[in-house]
Parts: C-alpha cells; structure tokens; sequence
C-alpha cells in the first residue's frame, strides 16, 4: 500500500504534463485503499494507476483541473456498482453502523453491537487481510430476525440490502450439488451463517430466567454461550471449526418488541399511503 501510493505520486508531474490535472494526496490514497478493497482480479500498482488514469481522463473531458475522492469514487461505482455513499464513507463508526441497522431490527441491541464492532474492525483494517472482514454466527429460534440482520448489515457495509448472497446450505449436501473449480475471493466478504440449533436449550433458558440475552448480565451470558459452544462442537464434531465463528445468539421477541417491529412496518406503508 504504502509503496504504491509513492508510485502514484512520483507520476503526478506526467499527469500535470500530459493532462493539465493535480492529483492531491487524498486522491492517491483512496485509489489505493479502494482498489484494495473492490479490485480483486490485478496487483498493486496496476489497478491503483488504472483508477487515476480513468479518473483523470474523466476530469479533462469534462474541463475539471483536479481530481477529488468523488472522482476516484465514481469509476469504482462504474466498474463494480458499489454504490456511492458506501465508497464515500470515510469516517463511520460502530456507532453510526449500530444506529443504521436499530432504526430497522428490533430488539437485538447485542447482536448489532457485535456486527457494528466487526464491521468497523473488518474495514479499519484490523482483520487479517487474506481473511473475510468478520465472520459471525448468529443461533436463535425462528422469526427472530436473523436474515433481517444480515440485509441490514450489508446495507451499512456495502450501502444495499441487495449486495447479500444468501445461500441455503441445505441445498448443499451432496459432493455434486456446487463446487465447479472456481475460485471465490472471499476478503471484501462478511459472512454471516444462521442456524436454528439449540433452540430448545434457548427457549428453556427465556423462560427460566424472564430475560432477554441483551438484558442478562455479562457473567450468565458468557457460561450459556460456552453451553451453546459445547453444544455446536457435540454436532459438528469440528472444534477448530467452531472457534473460527464470533457465535451470539439472538432474543426471543417480546411482546414489546413486536409491537415495535409492527409499528416500524406499518410507518413504512403509511408513507407509501400518503405519496
């Protein structure tokens, strides 16, 4: 990263000649940052220097004398689709990731905290690079708003419910049911596996103690989490396999909460109602 942004600024003067364009610092780093994250199939500094080039011959056509980071965002939007809120967002927080997503699911206060903090960490750079941005599995009885997470997530992330795959494991049991020899880079991914086990063991624990998993204390929640570990690692016989998820388990919905999530619908359409 670091040689590469050098690169590009030792070229700067040929731009200047060639083009009449100033390529500012903020401009370099983020083709640079941004062809790491979104260009996948060529090397830096190839792909960095073909972001300016592109951006450059933009800006001459249409009369501009400077780059700016819209200009290097608009040809990753052109290339990949990416939409441009999502590449012009330099500064979110797990905050702001946690507010986004709560304004739609309802009563998983912990959960989204933890996918906000994998979020944040996955595009601050704090996740190991040949590694997908987080991987979290999410366990809880059905209905509770496990699938409505991850479209949020992918909302906030990548700035459109639609860049979610989802994939029906189940679909998969087979040795000729999928893999065709293609290679899939998975590093600008967050991985979100659902599933529905232990839900019995999940209910019981509802019932017995009349809280929600957001509202236990630090203490109980921990020595049911290594319950619900063990329980996993009892089905897939894999423990190396389990240690490699972020595992939370997500709240039976109370009365309260679902009065919220109606709520919440029903605004939706009144909006639509009134247009």
């Amino acid at each position: 990263k670091e040689a590469s942004i050098l690169v590009l600024k030792k070229r700067r003067p040929k731009y200047k000649r060639e083009l009449d364009i100033e390529i500012p610092n903020d401009a370099i780093k983020a083709a640079v940052e941004l062809s790491i994250r979104y260009i996948t199939d060529k090397m830096l500094p190839d792909k960095a220097i073909d972001i300016i080039d592109e951006a450059s011959a933009t800006a001459n056509i249409d009369g501009k004398s400077e780059i700016t980071l819209r200009d290097i965002a608009n040809v990753i939007h052109r290339k990949k689709g990416i939409p441009m809120e999502s590449l012009l967002r330099t500064s979110s927080t797990p905050v702001d990731f946690a507010e986004g997503m709560r304004a739609v699911v309802k009563g998983q206060d912990h959960v989204i905290r933890t996918i906000a903090r994998l979020m944040y960490k996955g595009i601050q750079g704090g996740q190991n690079k040949r590694r997908p941005l987080g991987t979290l599995l999410l366990l809880g009885t059905t209905g509770t708003g496990k699938t409505e997470l991850a479209k949020q997530a992918a909302k906030q992330l990548f700035g459109s419910e639609e860049a979610m795959i989802r994939l029906d494991m189940s679909e998969y049991m087979t040795d000729n049911a999928d893999g065709r020899g293609r290679k899939i880079n998975f590093k600008n991914t967050f991985i979100i596996a659902t599933s529905n086990v232990g839900h019995k063991r999940i209910r019981d624990k509802y019932i017995t103690s009349g809280q929600t998993f957001t509202e236990m204390n630090k203490t109980d929640y921990k020595e049911f989490m290594k319950d619900m570990r063990d329980e996993l690692i009892k089905i897939f016989k894999r423990p190396e396999f389990i240690n490699r998820w972020k595992i939370e388990v997500t709240n039976i919905l109370t009365k309260q909460t679902i009065d919220k999530i109606v709520y919440s619908k029903m605004a939706v359409h009144e909006s639509s109602w009134f247009k």
